[in-house]
């Protein structure tokens, strides 16, 4: 149900709604996609809606595919693609919100974390390091967990003063919806969670830990 359209296909389809395309989670509308979108005319559409200029970038859009006026309004105001019914946590590296929960780059910063293809195999899982392993309320905020990277000896040391700790051990961020921005500790092999987190209350912990521990064990299934 997904094949782009062809040119001789959109005028026999006229301007009706598209019968096929990914369907937007957010309002139930096809998003049409198209087969003689070349790449250089898909990135200045998408430049003039980053720049808010819509109503050029439709005229681009139809001038290039032979679209109708409905379909490259449907296309423009979803840029190009389905949109997600929940967006996603803010970019691990600038903050910016992400598109969504899968998202695995940043079309603001550019950072990318497809990082089992990317990241060398030296110090780091490449299935987690970035990753977004578990989000919901607790303490009266949103919070997004994320994989960070694994501690560096010194770090492990520090930690060691409380426990003995055998590496590896996560680093791991806590993005607030509130702004809050915090690092905290984890120790998969003992499931040690270093930290207070203030406001959680103890069936929040016993969530966070379950994904964690699922999540390293997708992660050693994975390598």
């Amino acid at each position: 149900m997904d094949e782009p359209y062809q040119r001789h296909e959109l005028k026999e389809l006229g301007d009706g709604f598209p019968p096929r395309g990914p369907i937007c989670d957010c309002c139930g509308v096809r998003v049409p996609q198209f087969a003689d979108l070349e790449e250089r005319d898909r990135a200045r559409v998408l430049q003039l809606i980053r720049d808010n200029r819509d109503m050029v970038a439709r005229q681009e859009l139809i001038a290039a595919t032979g679209c109708s006026e409905r379909w490259a309004k449907i296309w423009v105001q979803h840029r190009g693609r389905p949109q997600p019914r929940f967006p996603g946590p803010p970019c691990p590296f600038c903050g910016v919100q992400l598109p969504s929960l899968q998202s695995q780059q940043c079309l603001h910063c550019k950072a990318d974390w497809h990082l089992a293809e990317v990241q060398p195999v030296t110090d780091v899982a490449p299935p987690l390091r970035g990753s977004l392993v578990w989000h919901g309320p607790a303490g009266g905020e949103t919070w997004y967990v994320f994989f960070e990277r694994l501690a560096a000896p010194s770090e492990i040391e520090r930690a060691e003063t409380v426990t003995l700790l055998a590496p590896p051990v996560w680093i791991l961020r806590f993005v607030g919806s509130g702004g809050s921005d915090e690092e905290r500790s984890w120790s998969p092999r003992e499931r040690i969670l270093f930290g207070t987190l203030s406001g959680w209350s103890h069936s929040d912990i016993k969530a966070l830990k379950a994904a964690l521990i699922l999540a390293g064990q997708r992660a050693e299934d994975d390598a």
